[in-house]
């Protein structure tokens, strides 16, 4: 009678199990997925903000090296023109995807490029270059949300 009993307790109970780790490993593939996102948001946007601080340096460098005129200069110019597009829209999904702490590093790091560009802008234009403070803030910008997004990033433990 006991076997009875207990065999009908776990024939009940082993569909409850089976649905609770289901659920569990549901939610722990959506956290992986969310946490891939984010890496990928993060990484994406560092890509974008090296390829801008690299294209402006070509185009300073084209600029330094003779008169503000001829196709290489007006090359250089639009890939930074292009890069820096790629800077303000790419800014979403970063914010979006990470942590508030993260968001803000991506938007102080933002900021400092938006100051950074203005200096190249005004450096294209004049053939001055006033910028070496700005150039700084975006690298110490950059610094500080790759030591956010990596601390966000990182699983506990490691």
């Amino acid at each position: 009678m006991a076997g009875t009993v207990l065999g009908g307790l776990a024939q009940q109970v082993a569909p409850f199990l089976a649905q609770r780790r289901e659920t569990a490993t549901r939610i722990a593939d959506r956290a992986d997925r969310w946490q891939d996102a984010r890496r990928e948001a993060s990484s994406s946007y560092l890509r974008t903000v090296d390829q801008f601080h690299e294209s402006a340096r070509a185009a300073l460098a084209t600029r330094a090296d003779g008169p503000a005129t001829g196709s290489d200069l007006d090359q250089r110019t639009a890939e930074y023109l292009t890069a820096w597009t790629a800077l303000t829209t790419g800014l979403a999904d970063v914010q979006l995807t990470n942590s508030p702490a993260t968001a803000q590093r991506a938007a102080d790091l933002y900021n400092a490029a938006t100051v950074y560009s203005g200096f190249v802008d005004s450096c294209l234009a004049s053939g001055r270059w006033r910028g070496a403070e700005a150039e700084d803030l975006v690298l110490t910008a950059r610094r500080a949300f790759v030591d956010e997004a990596r601390g966000a990033l990182t699983p506990a433990g490691l």
